[in-house]
């Protein structure tokens, strides 16, 4: 049995592998292999933690077994991710049963011969991507004679899962262009139908002349059943006699043939039975061919046959009878169900047209159809695919590889990377014929797309190598140790070029791509074989990204650091202190004034009249570079960065930075490794990153020339980083030949220029555009813009969310939100004074989060904005944003009596700056009262009301006060109240009339502007209300006799002024029972 002995909890698929004994145990295991363990040790076997109580037990047969060893920190963080993990590190490390022995294909993962070959006990092929495909063959093929016509049939094994078939070639001749020939490909489940039986050929009977003796053979193998037997014959110089006038007669052979069951030492268990005395007559001297089937006469079972002739062979030279057994074979029952498996059938005229190795030459082109990645999972739709991403998520969760469950996969990660891939033409066509590791055959594919896997957090997920814009961490030397920097110069001997070797998907040969630049040498290759690619352009890329690798960045760097809250992952990019030129001066951020940063450590510019700062995101990420410009101190640089807390606002949460003189390059490390190295810490090492091994090779060179063309700009990249405000950070990156280039931005207005002879590979920059372009247009060598290859990107955020709300209480600060459709995530912020305060994220199904212990981030504010985006398949949507003041808003400056009502008043009010709502309490006559909740008339956006129910006839006194509330659950004792507005008796301003039926009504006299008010019942279909006013001006309204008391009113203002105007009332049109008020407002 196989074991696993690992090191490295954060990888355990860095493994080293040992044989056991099967039936040990695990303490004799670690005798047997001389293993030791340095630090703790966790057991799994078959994904399951043993305890040391259970070492003396032996392994379960088969057993999935490995050691991993954890640092003592560690322990309980990591256990859970080894056993989330350890599973699939299994099936990635062993070798799973072959066909013969599975209900279910093996993981068989090595190069296809060319040839079409029997796989006996082996487990069955399987294809990736777009291939020329030799399938092994299912049985062995066997040639029918009929009309004296030999006929291959051929039934061979595509591989395992479905394919789409181009077509089936003999050599590089198409099938279809053979005559009476034709295929059917068998989709797994399906059956063959020409060759619906099983077929056994006797590989002993071949073309043995016949006699008068017997001459026999068992014709199946053991345990099997034959229905039928055939044989074939052979009458190689024909079949005919001469007479003396040297004239053809006919001449005649008769044939005997007989069999018997035999059992599985081929031992004869019944008597010889005739199958057939057949006699063949024929007047021809070209080679007769016949084929014989017949019933097997005891029914199914294994039979034993033999054939003679009942004479012997003329010895004339005048005929021609001889006769040979040329073919033997036994047909079974109809084929079993060989599982996901695709299979081709195929029956060929061979007369005259196949040459004698014709049936080991059959090939089909074919794609695997696979269920494609999406940003959520697999697509539900087999497709023919050739995509890197595909095949990885497909060899991890596939019963004959991984065996792992779907949520394993990082298919948000993979799905980025597919479109990734597609655009850069780059794919995986290999087809593997022998058990090969799970793992190794993954690395294998993304090899291709170069790119590695991992397993961040328990998940499976690839990272490729590609430029990165900006550092995903941070380092300075307070978080650092054992820091080395070792550079490897190059030698004489060192390859002066790299040979790729690829399929050629036309001819389907290898081939070699060389890949160096102009002017290099070839008399030093690097030679590597790029399994899995069918393509020079891709070849070649992946070369000279090799050759560039190897004469740039030949630095390696290696440190132990304490486990920050943000472990980078492979191949990601990270800034180190560069010790070798004191590039990484590093500090704490004291304050930030506007357009001033002081910090702790003083920085030394070296002379150059700028600098770049860094600075390290409380999450662990980076920010920057920014630049800044000395000042007379050397603690203080000319300069803007994000508001971030500084040490004078926290001093625990305090940014740090890491700055250099800009005419110093900063030390980018690419992570290639990451270990844990004793108690919290882990190693990490990696090389130091050269911008130009990305650079766009150009175009593959053609065969037989070494010399590609490269481009003058490529790879343009625009990314969003991340929100400053209201603010939408970006890096826009390319690559490409062009030294020089001219960056333009659209944000909706045309083009404007940010940078013109601009000599770096990226730039940031921030936009509070909501959809923007950015255009890149590249100088030539002489100087001159060349328009004509200029490159745009764009973004253009999702429309954001809605239905923001804020409510604060003694809990914390709740956020709700309308569900956005799509939405994977939501990212909620708090920023006071622009700087961010408090973030979190929640679930895509939910519409609400609540962030506490604000006292930790000093809190609680008075003052803030809470910031809301969604993350979807297609992006991050923009930001939505609303600010919250919680401290309680000024009342209302004046509170104005509007009109006195038949059953109440309106009141109006001046507007409160930032409130969201408003308040009416009613104290009834006292003018002294406390606005408490039970005393609330109104509670309306508005700033005006009309409060009903209340006595307005005889002595009385209404009093109201009204406050303005920001909505965001501030307290109601909180709350500033208005003065007591009075409301008293004015009879000399109001008439009140009791109306029965109808008629006209005179209200107060010496008014410029009225109201009259109706309540009652139109107690016909409806009543007219007209008013008019001496001065002129007039209205009316029309009452409906619902009987509900509901007033009807309206304002009429006199068109001519004066003391003598009055207002009076009409009730017309219908009849009406109620009262009117009219009073006169001025």
């Amino acid at each position: 049995m196989k074991l696993l002995h690992s090191t490295n909890p954060l990888n355990p698929a860095d493994a080293t592998a040992f044989e056991a004994r099967d039936g040990s145990t695990p303490n004799q295991a670690i005798a047997e292999c001389g293993l030791s363990f340095a630090r703790p040790v966790v057991l799994v076997v078959n994904g399951e933690a043993w305890g040391r109580a259970q070492w003396d037990d032996p392994f379960p047969a088969g057993a999935l077994v490995m050691f991993v060893e954890i640092p003592g920190a560690l322990a309980v963080a990591i256990i859970a991710v080894v056993l989330s993990i350890g599973s699939l590190v299994y099936a990635m490390s062993m070798s799973p049963g072959s066909a013969g022995d599975r209900g279910t294909p093996s993981s068989i993962y090595s190069f296809s011969t060319g040839r079409n070959r029997l796989r006996i006990g082996e487990p069955f092929a399987e294809s990736f991507g777009r291939q020329r495909i030799f399938p092994d063959l299912a049985q062995q093929c066997y040639v029918q004679n009929i009309d004296n016509d030999q006929y291959l049939y051929f039934l061979g094994i595509l591989g395992v899962g479905r394919y789409d078939v181009e077509g089936v070639f003999i050599e590089k001749t198409p099938l279809t262009d053979y005559a009476d020939s034709s295929y059917q490909v068998v989709a797994p489940g399906g059956s063959p139908a020409l060759i619906p039986n099983v077929v056994w050929t006797c590989n002993e009977a071949s073309n043995q002349e016949l006699k008068t003796d017997w001459i026999s053979y068992v014709v199946s193998a053991v345990d099997t059943e034959a229905y039928f037997l055939e044989y074939d014959l052979t009458f190689p110089a024909g079949l005919v006699r001469y007479n003396k006038e040297g004239k053809a007669r006919s001449k005649s052979v008769t044939i005997q043939t007989e069999a018997r069951t035999v059992d599985a030492s081929g031992t004869g268990t019944s008597a010889w039975t005739t199958l057939e005395t057949q006699t063949f007559t024929a007047r021809s001297k070209d080679p007769l061919r016949y084929s014989r089937k017949i019933a097997a006469p005891l029914g199914p079972g294994r039979y034993e046959f033999r054939v003679c002739r009942t004479t012997e062979a003329s010895t004339s030279s005048s005929a021609m009878d001889k006769v040979a057994l040329s073919g033997l074979r036994a047909h079974g029952g109809p084929h079993p169900d060989y599982g996901d498996v695709t299979l081709i059938e195929a029956k060929i005229k061979a007369s005259d047209q196949l040459s004698g190795d014709a049936a080991s030459q059959i090939n089909v082109i074919c794609t695997r159809k696979l269920y494609p990645v999406t940003a959520s999972g697999f697509g539900t739709t087999l497709t023919a695919s050739r995509s890197i991403a595909d095949v990885c998520a497909y060899m991890v969760t596939a019963d004959n590889g991984g065996r792992q469950a779907d949520a394993i996969v990082d298919f948000a990660a993979l799905y980025d990377l597919r479109g990734d891939w597609e655009a850069a033409g780059h794919y995986f066509d290999y087809r593997f014929t022998s058990v090969q590791s799970v793992m190794d055959a993954v690395a294998m594919a993304t090899t291709c797309g170069r790119a590695v896997p991992y397993m961040p957090g328990g998940l499976f997920s690839v990272v490729r190598d590609e430029l990165q814009a900006l550092p995903t961490c941070v380092f300075t030397r307070d978080n650092i140790a054992d820091l080395t920097i070792t550079t490897s110069p190059r030698t004489p001997d060192s390859p002066t070029c790299v040979n790729v070797t690829y399929t050629n998907p036309g001819t389907w040969d290898e081939e070699d791509v060389v890949c160096l630049a102009l002017g290099g040498s070839e008399d030093n290759p690097s030679e590597i074989t790029l399994d899995g690619c069918a393509s020079r352009q891709q070849a070649y890329e992946i070369g000279m990204f090799l050759y560039w690798q190897d004469r740039l960045e030949r630095t390696a760097v290696e440190f132990t650091t304490g486990l920050i809250g943000h472990i980078p992952n492979l191949l990601s990019k990270i800034l180190v202190p560069n010790t070798l030129i004191d590039w990484g001066q590093d500090g704490l951020i004291m304050a930030v004034e506007p357009g001033l940063i002081w910090l702790s450590e003083p920085v030394d510019f070296g002379g150059a009249s700028e600098g770049a700062l860094y600075i390290s995101l409380p999450d662990g990420g980076s920010g920057g570079p920014y630049t800044v410009t000395p000042t007379d101190y050397a603690h203080c640089v000319v300069g803007t960065i994000p508001a971030l807390l500084p040490l004078s606002d926290h001093d625990l949460k305090a940014t740090r930075y890491l700055f250099g003189p800009a005419e110093q390059a900063p030390m980018f490390v690419r992570v290639n490794k990451v270990q844990p190295q004793g108690r919290d810490k882990i190693k990490i090492s990696g090389r130091v990153i050269n911008d130009d091994v990305y650079a766009d090779p150009g175009t593959a060179p053609a065969v037989g020339s070494s010399v590609g063309t490269p481009p003058l700009l490529s790879g343009l990249s625009l990314s969003h980083t991340g929100e400053s405000g209201s603010d939408h950070a970006f890096v826009v990156s390319w690559t490409g030949s062009a030294a020089k280039v001219k960056i333009e931005l659209n944000e909706g207005g045309g083009y404007a220029t940010l940078e013109d002879n601009y000599t770096s590979h990226s730039k940031a920059f921030t936009t509070t555009a909501s959809t923007i372009t950015v255009k890149i247009t590249p100088y030539n060598g002489s100087g001159v813009l060349q328009t004509g290859s200029a490159q745009t990107d764009d973004h253009a955020f999702l429309a954001a969310p809605t239905g923001l709300a804020v409510v604060t209480s003694d809990v914390g600060i709740s956020v709700s939100w309308s569900a956005y459709s799509g939405a994977t995530s939501y990212d909620v912020a708090i920023e006071v004074g622009g700087e961010e305060v408090l973030g979190t994220d929640a679930e895509g199904t939910s519409t609400s989060v609540t962030m506490q212990e604000l006292e930790l981030s000093g809190g609680p504010w008075d003052s803030f904005t809470v910031y809301l985006s969604a993350n979807t398949a297609s992006g991050p949507t923009a930001r939505a944003s609303l600010a919250v003041n919680v401290a309680a808003l000024a009342a209302p400056a004046t509170v104005d009596f509007q009109a006195r009502l038949a059953n109440g008043v309106s009141l109006s009010w001046d507007e409160v700056a930032n409130a969201a709502e408003y308040v009416v309490c009613y104290g009834g006559s006292s003018s002294g009262f406390t606005p408490t909740q039970s005393n609330v008339v109104y509670r309306g956006s508005q700033p005006a009301a009309t409060i009903g129910g209340l006595a307005m006839t005889g002595s009385y006194a209404h009093h109201f006060k009204v406050a303005a509330l920001t909505g965001h659950g501030e307290a109601f004792g909180d709350l500033n109240f208005s003065g007591a507005l009075t409301v008293t008796p004015a009879t000399a301003d109001v008439s009140v009339h009791t109306v029965t039926g109808s008629g006209t009504f005179t209200g107060p006299a010496g008014g410029s502007s009225y109201t009259y008010q109706l309540t009652g019942t139109a107690t016909a279909t409806a009543a007219t209300v007209t008013a008019s006013l001496t001065g002129g001006g007039s209205g009316s309204a029309w009452c409906s006799g619902d009987g509900g008391g509901n007033p009807t009113s309206a304002s009429l203002t006199a068109t001519s002024s004066g003391s003598g105007n009055s207002c009076t009332v009409t009730i017309s049109g219908g009849s009406f029972s109620g009262t009117l008020m009219i009073t006169k407002i001025s």
